[in-house]
């Protein structure tokens, strides 16, 4: 068997879980996608599910005119509202929506779902040993990150 470069396997791997979620939340939420899924569950995390443009993009390390093209998606499709701060017009304030907050439970569930079928035949060992070398990559990447 061929050993490929780590970083070719973990990103395989996350490809790999990217459409398998994405297969799982279809017949659940059909209007949205994996990306937008993310962009909602990180909103759903600050205080009342409010926050602004500005620390979306900050937090999900996409780049403004994405985060932007990906909110107006949102918007449009009823998930958030989005309004001017009154202090400073330029900033944006963005709240989940009573469908938006819908859409992030009904996520959650999926999620649980997903996680036990993607563990399944694996041991408590094999997980903890798994999310354990996942830590000490990501560690080693910011290392490297911030020399």
């Amino acid at each position: 068997m061929e050993t490929k470069p780590l970083g070719i396997e973990i990103r395989h791997l996350h490809h790999a879980v990217k459409r398998f979620i994405d297969i799982e939340m279809q017949p659940i939420i059909p209007t949205l996608s994996g990306t937008e899924g993310m962009m909602l569950r990180a909103i759903s995390r600050e205080e009342g599910g409010t926050t602004t443009a500005g620390h979306i993009m900050e937090i999900s390390r996409v780049n403004k005119s994405s985060t932007s093209q990906m909110l107006s998606q949102l918007k449009r499709k009823g998930f958030i509202d989005v309004k001017a701060d009154v202090s400073d017009h330029r900033k944006k304030i963005v709240s989940l929506t009573d469908s938006g907050w819908k859409a992030v439970e009904a996520m959650r569930a999926v999620l649980v779902s997903c996680e036990a079928k993607m563990a399944t035949g694996l041991s408590e060992e094999e997980l903890l040993a798994f999310r354990s070398t996942l830590n000490k990559i990501r560690e080693n990447c910011h290392k490297e990150e911030n020399q």
